[in-house]
């Protein structure tokens, strides 16, 4: 029996391994326009920090996810979910928000001292950064949950499958929303940066609505 339960675990553990060469996906994104993500220090110096806080996001709520549904606080389901996978969702959202403002602050401050850009690329960096991982984590969440969802039903362990696999599509989704966002703010003009900020508003003000719903939870943060 216990012979039986190290190789289900050994071809669970190689089968989301494996599927981590797909990651290589995102460096040949990355490579494809590298042109615009070298087009200012501050968007090459933005780009691992979006890829780091993505996964440090991501691994959180993957790692809450396999817990609460081995538990028993989390529905394998979507709809008519729990309040705490809901809280979990919302968790990740707000955090996803915070870490932008924090790595954006930071790019710009060391592009401030070494390279003396004008201030007000502060607020354009903040948007590429809050759009990136906004857009992102509502993404990537879902295929997450549905995931964690899938193998959990199908007897697959969830803590060892979810985050491996999970983080590979991250990076390439989170790869590509931050072309998606350099090429709103660099190749558009005007009306490029008018939906970039639109974006970066609009998933602000949910994540203020969703501190307003969840801040008395506990799960929450």
């Amino acid at each position: 029996m216990v012979a039986f339960r190290k190789l289900k675990v050994f071809k669970e553990a190689l089968t989301a391994l494996l599927f981590d060469v797909l990651g290589l996906a995102a460096g040949g994104l990355a490579v494809a326009f590298s042109n615009l993500i070298l087009l200012k220090p501050w968007s090459l110096m933005l780009y691992p920090m979006t890829l780091s806080v993505r996964g440090a996001v991501n691994g959180v709520f993957a790692s809450r996810l396999g817990t609460n549904l081995h538990l028993g606080l989390i529905k394998p389901q979507l709809r008519k979910n729990t309040v705490y996978y809901h809280a979990l969702t919302s968790s990740s959202l707000t955090l996803s928000f915070i870490l932008s403002l924090i790595i954006g602050l930071i790019v710009f401050a060391i592009n401030k001292a070494v390279y003396n850009i004008k201030f007000n690329e502060a607020f354009f960096i903040l948007s590429i950064c809050i759009v990136t991982q906004g857009l992102t984590t509502i993404t990537v969440e879902p295929i997450t949950a549905l995931l964690g969802f899938f193998s959990f039903k199908k007897g697959v362990d969830p803590d060892i499958i979810v985050y491996p696999v999970s983080s590979t599509i991250a990076d390439i989704l989170v790869t590509g929303f931050y072309i998606f966002s350099l090429t709103l703010g660099f190749k558009l003009g005007f009306f490029g940066k008018l939906i970039l900020n639109f974006i970066a508003l609009a998933y602000t003000f949910l994540t203020l609505l969703i501190l307003l719903k969840f801040k008395e939870e506990a799960i929450y943060l």
